[in-house]
């Protein structure tokens, strides 16, 4: 079976929508880093460590990531990684969230912010 040279992908309209995808997201939503994301957040409240987690000396990183509609709310979480303990506890902090709402040609979009929470 012939496949074609990955260099010729690139080169077609399929890579477009590859590319926008990775830029904006699945569904035309932006995708936000985590500096961006901290810095649009007009509230952030901190994740509890939980007790259980403190007693048994869980630690670690979380990672997920917030759907943000039009208007700065987080609408979902999503888990990325990281311990299901300290993991609940992330989500249930992040959706109190609420950011300056994105734009994209000017006006205000959805958006996918990645973050990172820290259990030491």
């Amino acid at each position: 079976m012939n496949r074609p040279k990955l260099s010729l992908l690139w080169k077609t309209p399929l890579a477009l929508v590859v590319w926008s995808c990775l830029a904006f997201g699945s569904e035309g939503e932006l995708r936000i880093g985590e500096a961006q994301a901290r810095k649009a957040a007009l509230e952030k409240p901190s994740p509890a460590y939980p007790l259980v987690a403190r007693q048994l000396k869980v630690t670690g990183t979380v990672q997920v990531e917030a759907a943000v509609d039009e208007q700065g709310g987080v609408q979902n979480v999503k888990i990325l990684t990281g311990n299901a303990i300290l993991a609940k506890s992330v989500v249930e902090a992040v959706r109190k969230w609420r950011f300056t709402p994105f734009e994209a040609d000017g006006r205000p979009s959805r958006a996918i912010a990645t973050l990172n929470f820290e259990f030491r």
